[in-house]
């Protein structure tokens, strides 16, 4: 049996200089890319369905687990 890797659809507003919505891994939250551990984390822990909301830009980044 294979094990489907996480799935999350990123959510940038307006706000942001690449703003949009885009599938991502877990792969894509990283130190390198502005996540601080505790995001990571947080981000790593959801249930499919759940969503993640930015500390610091609220709505405005979002992060959402589809699988």
């Amino acid at each position: 049996m294979k094990i489907k890797p996480k799935r999350f659809r990123a959510y940038w507003s307006n706000d942001f200089y690449n703003s949009g919505t885009r599938q991502v891994s877990a792969r894509f939250f990283s130190v390198k890319r502005s996540y601080t551990t505790d995001d990571i984390a947080a981000i790593g822990a959801l249930a499919v369905g759940d969503t993640w909301k930015s500390q610091h830009y609220g709505s405005a980044h979002t992060v959402t687990r589809m699988a």
